[in-house]
């Protein structure tokens, strides 16, 4: 087992553990916001892409560097899967997932 796929894997039963629902996956790393065509959204969805975000390439990149064990976790707030961009950052539901997360990301870590 690869040093990501010990710290997700323990993400991943602290996820559990706290109840939450989650998909493993592939994400898609952007770095300009907003900048995503309903085109490109469609074509990643197709090939699996669960999420798209802007700073998982980068933190594992600096992982392998350092060759420090890295995971990444999203609570999924906007949604691009319509014909149009459903922002939901303010929503209850996002800020629950991020709260959930963040206490399941510190379970994994202890």
């Amino acid at each position: 087992m690869g040093l990501r796929d010990v710290l997700t894997s323990q993400l991943a039963s602290a996820l559990q553990r706290a109840g939450l629902s989650f998909s493993r996956g592939c994400s898609w790393t952007i770095d300009t916001p907003y900048r995503e065509s309903i085109d490109e959204a469609r074509h990643y969805q197709a090939e699996g892409v669960l999420c798209v975000e802007m700073e998982a390439a980068a933190l594992f990149t600096v992982g392998a560097f350092r060759s420090v064990q890295v995971a990444s976790a999203f609570a999924i707030s906007d949604l691009l899967d319509a014909d149009e961009w459903q922002p939901h950052m303010k929503h209850e539901a996002t800020e629950a997932g991020l709260t959930g997360l963040f206490e399941a990301a510190l379970s994994a870590l202890q």
